[in-house]
């Protein structure tokens, strides 16, 4: 018995509507932001080093950053 109950609150959220509208509007933009970048991006390595089109203060606040 106790294991339906454990398994029963894991369906619990607090959520409201507009909390799983303001969820799935951002997993669609940011769906939508990926479709369209892929389109200017030719490969794999083209990506990894941005199209060698970064300045420096971008490339170095990217590297500080993570």
């Amino acid at each position: 018995m106790l294991q339906v109950e454990h398994a029963s609150a894991l369906f619990v959220t607090n959520f409201t509507t507009l909390d799983w509208i303001i969820v799935i509007v951002y997993m669609l933009g940011s769906m939508a932001i990926g479709i369209i970048a892929n389109r200017y991006i030719r490969g794999l390595s083209h990506f990894i080093v941005a199209g060698r089109a970064l300045r420096i203060y971008l490339g170095v606040a990217t590297l500080v950053g993570t």
